[in-house]
């Protein structure tokens, strides 16, 4: 039976083969192009302008079509896996079958559900199959960077193969593990992070905020772990606030679910209603996009106040659509909650770039002060009250109004976030491990 799909092979001969890293990460673009998987592209390019081969490890996707065109643009080989968990082969085919396989490990308990969640698909990884493949497409590699989004199966499977083949690999974290950080903690996700931070040559994080937290809980040498935010593709775009215009317009683009809720924007928007001209309600909308229940909150809060013919639900869009929703905003909205406070989203610097004035929602975090410092923040503690947000919503519908600024990029402070100084940031880290192209 064959185990693994391979896309954008290419066999060199072993005397053009150059060293390869090999990027970990199962479920690497299962939502699209969205969220932080946009940061193994710029890795991946960032690995490739430094002189390394790379190769991406991870699992199978639902929609095979999806994959095959994701696959087919990335910047490198793509190695999937015919598992997408720790599931048995014959059960492995749909959400249906998987979900179901699930309650068994529910009936086992809390400990070994979580686990097997968080690092079931690396236990199962054929590691000398997989090698065979390596060796098959003359792949050399030099690295093993393992990728985590919330499971720990990139670090898990990581180690394995760093392991097998005796080269170093580099533990990133996109954000604090499911189980240990996120959510109810789990002695065995608890005990296995731990591991995994204890035996990886390096560790990565995205935020300075989580490093010192993880220097502080694990005892971890600061000269081991390194920050580097997630990043931007291409330049600073000073689109700046559009003036004129029938319409003054906000957009959030992104999920609301859990504890992520735009309703407090959207009441704060009926109060500035209230307190401005009527003029403001006439030319002023919300447009939303993205998925999750909190649009139905979202769509049911508009009602109750009678802004259905503000606050515009578009559901989810093509990336282009929703550019292009941006690019003729006059305000974005940023929402990060009271448990993300280690995390800054990737999207914060997409909007930053922009130079529109920013409504963000957030409590005293990292972020914030990104934002703060970026000049083009209106931040508000995701505590404070309705009539203050009401008053920097009025504040900035007046500034489009009379045609004035209502903040101003600081243009140098957010290049340090371009992916055009990621090959940098990874050069130091290559030479910590002594590792060259």
């Amino acid at each position: 039976m064959k185990d693994y799909i391979v896309s954008n092979a290419v066999c060199p001969s072993k005397h053009e083969a150059r060293p390869s890293v090999l990027l970990v990460m199962p479920d690497a673009f299962h939502l699209g192009w969205r969220g932080s998987t946009r940061r193994i592209l710029c890795v991946a390019g960032a690995f490739r302008a430094l002189g390394f081969e790379v190769v991406l490890i991870a699992g199978k996707m639902t929609n095979r079509e999806v994959q095959t065109a994701i696959d087919q643009d990335f910047p490198g080989m793509v190695i999937r896996t015919y598992h997408a968990g720790a599931y048995p082969g014959i059960l492995d085919c749909s959400v249906l079958t998987r979900r179901g396989w699930r309650m068994l490990w529910k009936a086992r308990g809390a400990e070994y559900y979580s686990a097997t969640l968080s690092y079931g698909w690396a236990s199962v990884l054929d590691v000398e199959w997989l090698l065979g493949t390596l060796v098959r497409y003359s792949i050399r590699p030099a690295l093993v960077w393992g990728i985590c989004g919330g499971r720990l199966e990139g670090a898990a499977a990581s180690a394995r193969l760093a392991e097998r083949i005796h080269i170093p690999w580099v533990f990133e974290l996109h954000d604090p593990p499911i189980g240990c950080g996120l959510g109810y903690n789990r002695t065995a996700i608890c005990g296995e992070f731990e591991r995994l931070l204890r035996i990886s040559a390096r560790q990565v994080v995205i935020s300075e905020s989580y490093r010192r937290k993880l220097i502080a809980d694990f005892s971890l040498l600061p000269t081991n772990i390194d920050t580097i935010p997630i990043t931007y593709e291409g330049g600073v775009l000073q689109l700046g606030c559009n003036k004129g215009g029938e319409f003054w317009s906000m957009v959030y683009a992104g999920s609301l679910d859990g504890s992520r809720s735009i309703k407090p924007l959207i009441r704060a928007l009926a109060k500035a209603f209230a307190l401005a001209p009527m003029a403001m309600k006439a030319t002023t909308r919300l447009n939303l996009i993205g998925h999750g229940s909190g649009f139905v909150d979202a769509r049911r809060c508009s009602k109750e106040l009678g802004l259905q013919g503000n606050v515009m639900l578009h559901g989810s869009l093509a990336g282009s659509a929703t550019i292009k929703l941006i690019e003729r905003a006059n305000a974005l909205v940023a929402l990060v909650t009271e448990d993300a406070v280690y995390q800054i989203p990737g999207k914060l610097y997409e909007l930053m770039r922009t130079g529109k004035p920013i409504i963000a929602l957030m409590p005293d975090c990292e972020a914030r002060d990104i934002l703060m410092q970026s000049g083009v923040g209106f931040v508000h503690h995701c505590d404070d009250s309705i009539d203050a947000i009401a008053m920097t919503l009025v504040k900035l519908w007046n500034d489009w109004l009379l045609g004035r600024a209502s903040g101003k990029l600081d243009e140098n402070y957010i290049k340090q976030f371009s992916s055009d100084h990621l090959p940098q940031k990874l050069q130091i880290i290559l030479n910590g491990l002594n590792i060259q192209a």
